[in-house]
């Protein structure tokens, strides 16, 4: 019986990661998590990661209709 390997990494992304994602600074991404306005993160340890899929979902929730 094989076991599969989930490559965790590939799917949480770091506050740099996130900042390149969005183009913004990496203060931005903390400011926006300590003010309540952005995407739920994970801590693990000290590091606080964010699933590329919360990302995502967080962008649509903020995607303008056209007009």
């Amino acid at each position: 019986m094989s076991q599969k390997t989930i490559n965790v990494d590939a799917e949480l992304l770091t506050v740099k990661d996130v900042a390149a994602m969005l183009g913004v600074a990496e203060n931005t991404v903390w400011n926006w998590r300590h003010a309540g306005e952005m995407a739920p993160a994970t801590k693990i340890g000290r590091r606080v990661l964010w699933r590329r899929s919360e990302i995502e979902a967080w962008l649509d929730t903020r995607t303008e209709a056209r007009r």
